[in-house]
């Protein structure tokens, strides 16, 4: 809402800067002003909307018109300012408004000249604060502090008298006229612009869908390779658990090897006992039979004393034979377990030799695997935490 404004150098009012400018204050909720004819109150209407929009009155040329005639007061140069003070509507600020004008009287003709405007606003503290600003942005700027569209200013509120008569105008005029004020032009640039608008954006989505469905099928196909990978570190895991109890069991065989290779020692060193002892008997019983050979008289012992000889010496020798049948047997039950074992050994071996190569074919296709997924994180912009850590997942 306007304040006040005050006058100085407009129409009829007294431009020279000695005398007190004219104030007027407005009131709220109205402000109706009286005079005789010519006392000024168009004039008024005029500064208010000027003051406002910067637009000048009907039939004052460019402006010159609107500015005290110098040639009343007998100079050459006339200066005329509008000052106007309102609260903003938007944010509710009190704000000045200042228009300056000036004319220049040449011999045969008049210049006119927009000095500067400058619109203040009041700090919170109560000072008065300059802000800068084009000419063409204040005068867009001014109606929308107030809150009143230029086209309401013009041609509603601060109607001049010489265009009061539009509503009566032709219906193409009449039209513009309620099209500025209604803003429809504006409206349906804004729909025009909408419409662009949602056009851009149905292709922007038809564009951003095509790349979701690239985008799923290669998550679906990066998920497929964290599944397979997953498989496959399962198959790995399991691999390197059984090669453990291969490890395992190998050592087991190892140990058992071992005893049996210092079985095989003892056998060896049995058998080399019983050769001797063979070789002893074969001695024995050679030199009994030369012994007996050289016998030149007989034994003075009776039968039954001989007998008893004889027969111990016999069982003598059956007990040598039935120890080298009993070492024999356990030699050759020793020399089985040594073959059995040497089996096994030989299979398990060739196991781990097998589990070897496919842990190696395995950690080689793991590497492929993995540099294609960071192959393709980077060249899709797939997240590593979308595809799976697949860098540090061992």
């Amino acid at each position: 809402s306007i304040q006040f404004m005050s006058i100085q150098g407009i129409r009829a009012f007294n431009p020279n800067p000695r005398d007190r400018e004219q104030q007027l204050q407005f009131f709220k909720p109205l402000t109706v002003i009286l005079g005789a004819n010519g006392s000024g109150k168009t004039t008024i209407i005029e500064a208010l909307r000027t003051a406002c929009t910067g637009d000048y009155p009907p039939g004052t040329g460019s402006g010159s018109g609107f500015v005290h005639d110098p040639r009343i007061e007998g100079e050459t140069e006339v200066k005329a300012q509008i000052r106007m003070q309102f609260y903003s509507g938007t944010q509710k600020n009190q704000m000045l408004v200042i228009r300056s004008f000036r004319v220049l009287q040449h011999k045969s003709r008049q210049e006119f000249n927009s000095l500067d405007t400058t619109v203040q606003v009041r700090e919170n503290d109560g000072r008065m604060a300059s802000c800068s600003y084009k000419c063409s942005e204040i005068n867009k700027l001014i109606p929308e502090f107030m809150g009143v569209a230029k086209p309401i200013l013009d041609n509603v509120i601060f109607c001049h008298q010489e265009d009061c008569n539009w509503p009566l105008s032709d219906a193409a005029t009449l039209k513009k006229r309620f099209d500025d004020i209604f803003a429809s032009t504006r409206y349906t640039k804004a729909l025009d612009e909408i419409r662009k608008f949602r056009k851009e954006q149905v292709k922007e989505v038809k564009k951003h869908e095509l790349e979701l469905a690239v985008l799923k099928e290669q998550k679906g196909q990066a998920d497929q390779k964290h599944e397979s990978l997953r498989q496959d570190e399962a198959t790995l895991r399991t691999i390197q658990g059984q090669r453990k109890d291969l490890d395992d069991r190998s050592a087991d065989l190892k140990t058992q090897l071992d005893k049996v290779q210092r079985a095989c020692d003892s056998i060896h060193t049995l058998h080399e006992q019983l050769q001797k002892k063979t070789g002893q008997v074969e001695s024995e019983t050679e030199h009994v039979r030369q012994l007996h050979s050289k016998i030149e008289e007989e034994f003075t012992e009776d039968d039954a004393e001989l007998h008893h000889m004889a027969q111990a010496y016999t069982t003598q020798v059956d007990q040598y034979r039935r120890d080298c049948v009993q070492l024999e047997s356990q030699l050759l039950a020793q020399k089985k377990i040594v073959d059995k074992l040497e089996n096994e050994y030989m299979d398990a071996r060739s196991k781990r030799q097998r589990l070897d190569d496919q842990q190696t074919e395995y950690e080689r296709k793991l590497e492929d695997m993995q540099a294609i997924v960071r192959q393709q994180s980077r060249e899709y912009n797939i997240p590593m935490d979308v595809c799976g850590d697949l860098g540090t997942g061992f």
